[in-house]
């Protein structure tokens, strides 16, 4: 029997199948719309939270003292981490101090952080406007800051603002700095990870910061390291040699690790959420193997003819395995319809925006396919092993 014969054959049998055929390709339907829909609400909430983490500009690794306060670490320390420590891409201070910013009569609450002009080496910062601090206005110990945008939009209404000057007030000293940069908005991003509201984020040289302070020394810093070696090993080296030369005990904290093992966890939830969806699937396919062993008890006669009359056993499988993947073929368009409709209901009426990949919509037609044969094994494997001499006598 020819291919064409063969599903031509299949589909007579499906359209005979009446409310059964319906039922089994609505089972396999339901999976792949549960498959289809959950996998992707999982990868849109996996996309959306990698996205808050990359706003951040989180990374490297912060070295601090055990005991805050402790400012200990000078330019020379600087310098030798810079140029000693294998492995060491970066180093930048990390100085923190909480104040107040004014501008156009109004006042909030800042928190200033005193960089280096490395700062972007050590952070994934996305400048918008202007530029980074240079050389010089470290050495000068200028008053020039960056901000991010969110800020400059909140002071201004617009997002450009570089050449602006903000007044800042810092432990009873009142001093005036220079927008040199745009920052993409860190604060956003970290807000909506931790739930809390932050104060803005201001970056400004250290060397200006430690004489508004009046420290001539800073207590901790930030690290970058080359891909090629391992960042715990060279953070140990750094505080190996900060220990050593400031008698203070410092520890280090890994933020690059942090984010690996949020995006390892994100990966196991959407195998997981993937695996809990599948058995919508499993359950459809159960269905359809049901489904096919009552057809082939119902055409016992008609197989039992069709081999008397010298149809293969290969065939007749062929046939009863054809009728079982077309079944979950249309089960499974019928799925991938009922999860772009709801996909543009909630588009419509919320505000969640879900997406489901190409390659979510190519697996689910591979695994309805894939469950079309399996279903369909064991009910083609029971038909094409009748015999037609018992077949006829009973």
């Amino acid at each position: 029997m020819r291919w064409i014969d063969i599903i031509c054959f299949s589909a007579k049998n499906i359209l005979s199948g009446g409310r059964k055929a319906v039922l089994s390709i609505l089972a396999v339907g339901v999976g792949i719309f549960a498959l289809c829909l959950i996998s992707g609400m999982g990868d849109t909430a996996a996309a959306e939270i990698e996205a808050r983490v990359s706003e951040t500009g989180l990374g490297g690794l912060t070295v601090y003292p055990v005991k805050s306060g402790q400012h200990a670490i000078s330019e020379e320390d600087l310098a030798h981490l810079s140029t000693d420590i294998a492995g060491l891409k970066a180093v930048t201070p990390f100085s923190v101090e909480t104040g107040t910013l004014s501008c156009r009569g109004k006042t909030q609450t800042a928190a200033l952080i005193g960089v280096s002009a490395h700062i972007s080496d050590v952070f994934d910062l996305r400048l918008l406007y202007g530029s980074y601090f240079t050389a010089a206005d470290l050495a000068g110990s200028h008053p020039v800051i960056l901000i991010d945008d969110a800020l400059a939009q909140k002071l201004y209404e617009r997002r450009n603002i570089t050449g602006k000057v903000l007044t800042f007030s810092v432990n009873g000293v009142r001093f005036e700095a220079k927008i040199v940069g745009i920052i993409a908005s860190q604060k956003q991003g970290l807000e909506s990870m931790i739930g809390v509201s932050l104060p803005s984020l201001v970056y400004i040289p250290y060397t200006f910061l430690n004489q508004v302070t009046g420290h001539t020394k800073t207590d901790q810093i930030a690290i970058s390291c080359f891909s090629a070696y391992d960042e715990n090993s060279v953070a140990n080296q750094v505080i190996r040699y900060l220990t050593l030369q400031n008698q203070v005990k410092y520890k280090c904290e890994n933020l690059n690790a942090y984010i690996s093992e949020l995006q390892e966890i994100l990966q196991i939830l959407q195998v997981f959420i993937r695996a809990v969806a599948g058995i919508s699937l499993l359950v459809g396919g159960i269905g359809i193997t049901n489904s096919m062993l009552y057809t082939v008890d119902a055409r016992r006669s008609d197989i039992g003819v069709c081999k008397a009359l010298g149809e293969p056993k290969h065939s007749i499988l062929l046939r009863f395995l054809t009728e079982a993947v077309i079944l979950c073929l249309l089960g499974g368009i019928l799925g991938l319809f009922m999860t772009e409709l709801t996909v543009n209901l909630i588009d419509h009426y919320f505000t969640v925006h879900l997406q489901i990949p190409t390659h979510t919509i190519q697996s689910s037609l591979s695994l309805a396919l894939f469950c079309g044969v399996l279903s369909g094994l064991l009910p083609a494997y029971k038909a094409a092993a009748l015999d037609p001499i018992d077949v006829i006598v009973r």
